[in-house]
């Protein structure tokens, strides 16, 4: 998808803030009304988009950019 590397669609953003804050796959799935697996599907292309590895790390570029976090 087009667009800067750090930035995200609006689920991806979504999901991947829900899993900054602490929040689990199944519980962020519960929360969106959406599969666990398109849970996964989102946090790979947010992952993809950041150069993120694994999800913590992609936990700790999101958390960076919450606000409240200086």
């Amino acid at each position: 998808p087009p667009g800067e590397p750090g930035e995200r669609p609006g689920r991806e953003r979504e999901v991947a803030t829900m899993l900054a804050r602490g929040a689990r796959r199944r519980d962020i799935a519960a929360a969106l009304c959406i599969e666990p697996n398109t849970v996964t599907v989102h946090l790979c292309n947010a992952r993809n988009r950041v150069g993120a590895r694994t999800n913590t790390e992609l936990a700790v570029k999101v958390a960076v950019e919450l606000p409240g976090t200086d």
